[in-house]
């Protein structure tokens, strides 16, 4: 634990600065709007669900709309016939085609996680019950440490531990001393160490913060993890957004922020999900001076 501490330190300290496819099964008489006994069929877009949806997580809708291959995904959901409970049919939205891009599949899990965890989960007439994020409520065994941080992480994130590639790529970062390059580099060497770093984080700082003293967060940034976990989650447990979020902690300038989201396009919806909720939740409070 104590071998991450410098280089959590310093993400820390930066952070206070859709047609549907072919195979789809329609209704007996092959048309989409139809209940296949020749009534009229209500489909997702249509739906009270689908409406409320539309304007609970309209930033995120947004943002898949902007990517080819997400909206073709979201247009595939649009055209779902609705289930009993009122949502979109879970055998056509699985059905829907599964964006393979980096971009187009973050903006997906942002519209997914708003969706079904979100703001839009709330809409009672989807009948959804809220699930937890599943980096946030991991099962896990009692703790057995005597060390309240090392405690923490045992019994709320034992699925994403920070293992050899994740002190790999953390001692590769310590070697750097704040070098860009240097910090690239380690990044494109350490791929799968990156991936696990993010994740280890995703889960420890929401649930260990007030344990592990390399943990602490800014007032804003503790605001964000307050009402806004679920999509930090999202953010860094995708590589690249975890690695926009630490490009852009040793930014201040707006050019800075935007030749991060030059280098990690693929994280805009990600991380703009989240950079949307904090900005709804938290400022005009702790993120007054607009940084994290």
């Amino acid at each position: 634990m104590r071998s991450v501490g410098l280089v959590v330190g310093l993400i820390v300290a930066g952070l206070t600065l859709a047609a549907c496819p072919d195979t789809t099964e329609l209704p007996a008489d092959d048309d989409p709007g139809s209940d296949g006994q020749g009534g009229a069929q209500t489909l997702y877009a249509d739906s009270l669900c689908g409406q409320c949806v539309a304007t609970a997580c309209a930033g995120q809708i947004g943002a898949c709309a902007a990517e080819p291959e997400c909206a073709s995904a979201l247009e595939c959901l649009n055209a779902c016939p609705i289930d009993a409970a009122g949502n979109a049919d879970p055998a056509c939205e699985a059905a829907c085609p599964i964006p393979t891009s980096d971009g187009a599949a973050g903006a997906l899990t942002a519209l997914t996680t708003c969706r079904t965890l979100g703001d839009g989960a709330t809409c009672e007439a989807c009948g959804v019950v809220p699930m937890g994020h599943p980096l946030l409520n991991q099962v896990c065994d009692p703790p057995v440490s005597a060390d309240a941080c090392t405690a923490c992480e045992e019994e709320f994130c034992c699925e994403t531990r920070c293992n050899g590639p994740c002190q790999g790529y953390i001692t590769c970062m310590q070697g750097c001393g704040g070098d860009v390059p240097c910090q690239d580099d380690c990044a494109g060497t350490h791929v799968e160490g990156v991936a696990e770093f993010g994740r280890w984080l995703a889960c420890q700082l929401p649930h260990c913060r007030d344990y592990c003293q390399s943990l602490i967060p800014s007032p804003c940034l503790e605001c964000g993890l307050v009402h806004c976990a679920d999509q930090y989650a999202d953010c860094f447990g995708n590589a690249s957004c975890y690695l926009r979020f630490w490009c852009g902690s040793s930014c201040d300038t707006a050019a800075c922020y935007q030749a991060c989201d030059a280098k990690y396009p693929e994280a805009n919806a990600l991380m703009g999900a989240w950079l949307l909720c904090v900005g709804d939740s938290c400022l005009g409070g702790p993120c007054d001076g607009g940084e994290l």
